[in-house]
C-alpha cells in the first residue's frame, strides 16, 4: 500500500497549501493515517481502487466506538475530503463517502465551562436589544423568550446571584 502512502502525502500538501491550522493538518493527517493502517491490516487486502461503502461502514463502526458525535463526524469530514481527492486522481469513479450521513451534531451540544458575569450581562443586553421585548421582573428573563428557555436562563441568572 505504498500508493496510499504517496496519495496520503500529496493529499496532506495540497490540503496544508489552503491555509489550514497547522493542528488541523496533523489532526488530517493523523485521521489518514489511522484509515490507512487499518486497511493495511485487513486480510486480504484491499485495493484503493475497491474500496467500497460496506468497508468504509466497517471501518466507521470499529474506529468511532465510545467516541462523541463532533469526532466522528470529523473522521467522516476527512475521509469524505480524501474520497474526493481519489476521485479527482482518478482512482474511485464516485465517492461513497458523499452520500454518507454522519451522526447529527448541533451547536447547542457544548456550553462553555464557564460564563463569568460580564459575559453573561453582554449576552442579556444583547438579547434585549435584538428581541426588544423588555425585561419580566418575575422571571428575570426577556418576555419573548420561548417557554423552554426560561427555567435554563433564570437558573443562570440564580446560579450568578449565589456566587
Amino acid at each position: 500500500m505504498r500508493i496510499w502512502d504517496r496519495l496520503q502525502g500529496s493529499y496532506v500538501e495540497e490540503y496544508r497549501a489552503r491555509k489550514v491550522s497547522p493542528e488541523a493538518v496533523a489532526y488530517t493527517e493523523s485521521r489518514l493515517d489511522r484509515w490507512g493502517r487499518w486497511l493495511k491490516k485487513r486480510r486480504p487486502r484491499i485495493a484503493i481502487e475497491h474500496i467500497d461503502a460496506e468497508t468504509i461502514n466497517h471501518y466507521i463502526s470499529n474506529c468511532t466506538s465510545f467516541r462523541s458525535k463532533a469526532t466522528v463526524y470529523g473522521t467522516l469530514n476527512t475521509m469524505r475530503g480524501f474520497g474526493d481527492y481519489l476521485v479527482r486522481q482518478g482512482l474511485w469513479k464516485i465517492n461513497p463517502l458523499r452520500w454518507m450521513k454522519g451522526p447529527k451534531v448541533t451547536l447547542y451540544n457544548r456550553l462553555p465551562k464557564r460564563i463569568d458575569q460580564a459575559h453573561l450581562e453582554a449576552m442579556w443586553r444583547a438579547a434585549e436589544q435584538q428581541r426588544c421585548g423588555g425585561w419580566d421582573g418575575e422571571h428575570a428573563c426577556p418576555r419573548n423568550v420561548g417557554v423552554g428557555d426560561r427555567p435554563i436562563l433564570h437558573s443562570l441568572v440564580e446560579r450568578l446571584r449565589w456566587q
